[in-house]
C-alpha cells in the first residue's frame, strides 16, 4: 500500500507534467505564429515547397527576435 505522502507526490508529480505539456503547447502555437508573422513579412509562403534559403532567412530573423526579446528582458529585470 503506498503511503499518503508517496500518493501525494505522485499527483503533484502528473500535476507538474500536465501543466509542462500544456505550457509547451501554448509556446509551440506563439513560435509557429511568429514563424507565420516573419515569413508574411518576407513574403514567403511557408510549405514544403519553400527553398531552404528562404525557410533559414525566416529562421534566423526568429532567431533574432527572439535574441532581442531576451534582451530587453533582461535590461527590464535589473
Amino acid at each position: 500500500m503506498m503511503s499518503r505522502k508517496k500518493n501525494s507526490e505522485k499527483q503533484n508529480s502528473n500535476s507538474r507534467k500536465k501543466q509542462n505539456r500544456q505550457n509547451n503547447s501554448s509556446k509551440r502555437e506563439s513560435s509557429n505564429q511568429m514563424k507565420y508573422e516573419i515569413a508574411n513579412e518576407f513574403g514567403a509562403n511557408l510549405g514544403p515547397e519553400t527553398d531552404s534559403r528562404c525557410n533559414g532567412k525566416v529562421r534566423g530573423e526568429m532567431t533574432k527576435q527572439l535574441a532581442d526579446m531576451s534582451r530587453s528582458s533582461k535590461k527590464r529585470s535589473k
